[in-house]
């Protein structure tokens, strides 16, 4: 809890982090950098379906386990 707390206070900084982590204009862009996003992003996409489907499935086992008893 006291590292959510210490993050909400400094989120500015961490979002000024990530923004100059991702600038490209100095040095350029990366050379893979595209392929690695896109694999990322699928990644990420695969992984918000599977908890959403877990959850569901969750609930639908729990909805007919507590019907039992």
């Amino acid at each position: 809890m006291f590292l959510c707390i210490i993050f909400e206070l400094n989120v500015n900084e961490w979002s000024r982090l990530f923004k100059d982590l991702t600038d490209v204009t100095k040095f350029g862009t990366p050379p893979k950098l595209t392929s690695v996003v896109k694999k990322a992003n699928k990644y990420a996409l695969i992984y918000s379906v599977y908890c959403n489907i877990g959850v569901f499935i969750y609930g639908i086992v729990s909805i007919f386990d507590t019907s039992k008893n």
